[in-house]
């Protein structure tokens, strides 16, 4: 799957410990939702029409969980929440 070949023209980038975030925003226009990662992330205006395209590309989704400002790298405490939080897997 080419990863950027699908991006809307509407996303943010983020830097987190060195790895560029891309936050695909679509058609959202709910401004909680275009803002959630402003305040754990470090914003970026990186352009990522120059990131190569091709069967190389790999997509790493991650669960993000933070309690106040701290991110929580537990995946059994991020598994749980979601559970509770959003349902049944």
């Amino acid at each position: 799957m080419n990863y950027n070949d699908h991006l809307s023209k509407n996303y943010k980038t983020y830097d987190y410990n060195g790895t560029l975030i891309i936050y695909d925003l679509g058609e959202e226009k709910n401004t909680k939702v275009i803002i959630f990662f402003d305040s754990y992330l470090k914003k970026t205006n990186s352009d990522i029409s120059n990131i190569q395209k091709g069967r190389q590309s790999l997509i790493n989704e991650y669960a993000l969980y933070f309690v106040g400002k701290e991110f929580i790298k537990d995946q059994e405490k991020t598994r749980n929440f979601m559970i509770a939080q959003c349902g049944d897997e």
